[in-house]
C-alpha cells in the first residue's frame, strides 16, 4: 500500500535516528489504518522507542562529557550523539564549551608565541608548533573547575 511505502521510506530516511524524522514517523503511525500487527507499523513503533531511548542516552552522555570539561571527551560524546536535537540544551552546551575551549587555546598559543616564539616545548624539551599545542590542549580540561 501507499501508506506502507511512505512509512518504510520514512524509516529508511530516519535510519540515523535524526530527530527531524520523528514527527513525520509519529504522524504516519497515527494515520495508520491497517492491521496493528503489520511489520511496517511494528518497525515504526520500535523506531520511535529506539529514537527516544537514544536521545535520553545521548543527553546523559553529553551532560557527563561537559562536566569533565575536557574538549576531547566532549567531541567524542558529540560523535556518538543520536536521537537528540541540535537545539537541545545539552547539544548547545557541548558546542559552546568547545567554542570557548578553542578561543582559550588560541589565546594561550598567542600569549606563548608573543612572549617567546621559541618557548613552546613538550615534555622532552622538543619544540612544538600550534598543531602540537592543540593536541596537548585537547587532553586538558576546558576550564578550571569552578
Amino acid at each position: 500500500s501507499t501508506s506502507e511505502i511512505r512509512l518504510l521510506s520514512a524509516l529508511v530516511e530516519g535510519s540515523d535516528l535524526r530527530t527531524s524524522a520523528t514527527q513525520h514517523i509519529q504522524q504516519l503511525v497515527q494515520e495508520w489504518v491497517y492491521s496493528s500487527d503489520d511489520p511496517a507499523i511494528a518497525a515504526a513503533r520500535a523506531w520511535l522507542r529506539l529514537q527516544s531511548l537514544a536521545g535520553s542516552r545521548s543527553s546523559r552522555d553529553l551532560q557527563a562529557a561537559c562536566e569533565t570539561q575536557c574538549a576531547k571527551v566532549i567531541k567524542g560524546s558529540l560523535s556518538r550523539c543520536q536521537g537528540l536535537s541540535e537545539e537541545s540544551p545539552e547539544f548547545v552546551q557541548a558546542h559552546t564549551q568547545l567554542e570557548e575551549c578553542d578561543l582559550l587555546r588560541q589565546d594561550a598559543w598567542q600569549s606563548i608565541v608573543s612572549t617567546d616564539p621559541d618557548a613552546p616545548m613538550d615534555e622532552e624539551g622538543q619544540s612544538i608548533d600550534e598543531h602540537g599545542f592543540q593536541m596537548v590542549w585537547l587532553e586538558a580540561p576546558v576550564f578550571a573547575a569552578s
